[in-house]
């Protein structure tokens, strides 16, 4: 090898492991992601939910305020 390709060496290399360990915890997340739609996928409330022609949404009412009493000069 030439002595500038050396000196390029450690820095593509860095690189090219940084690239693999990127790609390695792309794969993984990956895998868990596909892991846990499959284990959702057997339960009934998901099928309930992607049966149903729209999706239900459950939201709480909003609280009321009460006015505040202002104090009015006499």
């Amino acid at each position: 090898m030439a002595p500038e390709n050396q000196a390029t060496r450690p820095a593509a290399t860095k690189w090219i492991l940084g690239l693999a360990a990127a790609a390695i915890a792309c794969l993984l997340c990956a895998g868990a992601l596909g892991l846990g739609l499959i284990l959702a996928g057997n339960s009934p409330q998901l099928r309930a939910w992607l049966a149903s022609p729209t999706p239900t949404r459950t939201t709480t009412p909003r609280p009321t305020r009460t006015p505040v009493p202002t104090d009015t000069p006499t």
